[in-house]
């Protein structure tokens, strides 16, 4: 039963599931042209799901001495790290570390396709391949093992819960969101401007 019903999600929504898979194998090239990590933070936060797999929840981060966490260690982004974990499994945190960035970059371009489609845009291929080609910035920062573009996910997720009048998952996104970027303030901004839109609109 199980099966049947992921078989049908997948078919459903076999565009932005292709989508996924376009971009997932288009930048695993870029990924694996170099057996190094791009950027610092990429290897802190591989290493701190590795940790939080092994001893739980991290209270003390002793390497942080010099900084205002030297007392009380808080991950700002808790939920990216728990995440992160399936990817430690691979014995290479490197490797896993550059497959998680595949993933989630992968997965919020899908989440974006699947958005326009919802609203019923046309040429929904044409706007993605316009996302991943505005700004060779962008395309380094998405593909960096840190939070950016599971951050991306929720404001998405959170655009489409507001569209859809989904109050229950605007709730769980909002709630999750908290935990996973320091940017869950924009989640307000997002109510804002919609409510403002929609008022404007029907004035």
């Amino acid at each position: 039963m199980n099966n049947k019903i992921i078989v049908n999600l997948f078919y459903k929504n076999r565009d932005a599931s292709l989508v996924f898979f376009a971009v997932f194998l288009l930048f695993s090239i870029i990924q694996f042209s170099s057996g190094n990590l791009a950027g610092n933070d990429s290897h802190l936060y591989i290493k701190l799901a590795e940790m939080t797999k092994n001893q739980g929840l991290i209270k003390e981060f002793p390497w942080l001495n010099s900084t205002v966490m030297n007392s009380s260690f808080t991950g700002l982004h808790f939920l990216y790290y728990f995440f992160l974990i399936p990817f430690t499994f691979f014995g290479n945190l490197i490797f896993g570390a550059k497959l998680a960035s595949l993933f989630f970059f992968s997965s919020m371009v899908s989440m974006f396709y699947f958005v326009l489609k919802t609203l019923g845009l046309k040429h929904n291929l044409f706007w993605c391949f316009l996302l991943l080609s505005s700004s060779g910035y962008f395309l380094f920062r998405m593909n960096l093992a840190r939070p950016l573009s599971f951050s991306v996910i929720f404001l998405l997720l959170i655009f489409y819960a507001l569209v859809q009048r989904n109050n229950f998952l605007l709730f769980i996104t909002s709630f999750l969101f908290v935990w996973a970027h320091a940017s869950f303030p924009l989640s307000v901004v997002f109510v804002f401007v919609f409510v403002f839109v929609n008022y404007m609109h029907k004035k």
